[in-house]
């Protein structure tokens, strides 16, 4: 097998740090730490973190990872989100069980993560939510492989998520998530259902974030942010050319229907 690392990493794999490797007995190639996936996603701001093994036979990619999306958007809207999330008897997530670890690792200083993986162990939260952590979406635990067909990584399994905003919500959640590439744009899709009657649904493409719910006063809030002027303001301020809007029945609908069953109920 071939090794890349920090010296220290090659050391001790246990260490922090990336790790990249190729096996020539069983043609299988592995990336550990943040990973870049070679994903446009502009102002929809993604990061991964976690593993990817690409099987040179027959050509299949594997990815375990935690994910992360910022963007500027309604902080009620957020909020509304979140609150489902928490009201809803899911199954709990224990962060450094996942690949919620690596990420941790990557964007915590390492004597400030040593306390802050103390207050995980011992009261299941962060006494105060810590900056560094700080996005509109923070992924937990992933599964995702990649779809030759449709050139889209898609996830499979349950989505763990972590928290929205400053909310701490380590929970998982049934749902969908794609990335797609394309020529003229790569487009991102995130569909979250939190039972048959609660989801949430994002699509971003081309700086244009479209988003739609179950719960109408999620809609209602999108719909007003979107035709206000001084929100759309405090968003460009923000993000050049972005903008977000309510999606359609009919989008979600579409996206869903190119998954089997299983997935997405």
């Amino acid at each position: 097998e071939f090794r890349i690392a920090a010296a220290e990493k090659l050391k001790n794999l246990n260490d922090r740090g990336n790790f990249f490797s190729l096996n020539t007995w069983n043609c299988m190639v592995r990336g550990e730490g943040k990973l870049n996936l070679s994903l446009k996603s502009g102002n929809f701001k993604l990061e991964n973190f976690g593993v990817l093994d690409y099987f040179i036979i027959p050509d299949s990619t594997r990815i375990h990872c935690a994910t992360t999306f910022d963007f500027p958007f309604s902080e009620q809207g957020m909020q509304k989100f979140s609150t489902k999330l928490e009201s809803i008897n899911l199954p709990g997530v224990k962060l450094m069980k996942t690949p919620y670890a690596t990420a941790f690792e990557n964007l915590v200083a390492k004597q400030e993560g040593e306390r802050l993986t103390n207050e995980q162990e011992l009261l299941g939260k962060y006494k105060k939510f810590p900056e560094a952590l700080e996005r509109s979406i923070f992924l937990a635990d992933v599964s995702m492989k990649w779809d030759s067909l449709t050139h889209s990584y898609v996830s499979y399994g349950s989505i763990g998520i972590a928290s929205v905003g400053k909310a701490q919500v380590n929970r998982y959640v049934k749902g969908v998530i794609e990335y797609t590439k394309k020529p003229n744009g790569d487009e991102f899709t995130l569909y979250f259902e939190l039972t048959k009657d609660d989801w949430f649904y994002f699509n971003y493409r081309n700086n244009l974030l479209l988003a739609l719910s179950s719960d109408l006063s999620f809609n209602d809030i999108v719909r007003e942010a979107a035709q206000s002027g001084a929100e759309q303001k405090r968003v460009r301020n923000l993000a050049k050319g972005f903008s977000y809007s309510l999606a359609t029945e009919r989008k979600k609908r579409e996206f869903l229907r190119k998954f089997q069953t299983e997935e997405t109920q």
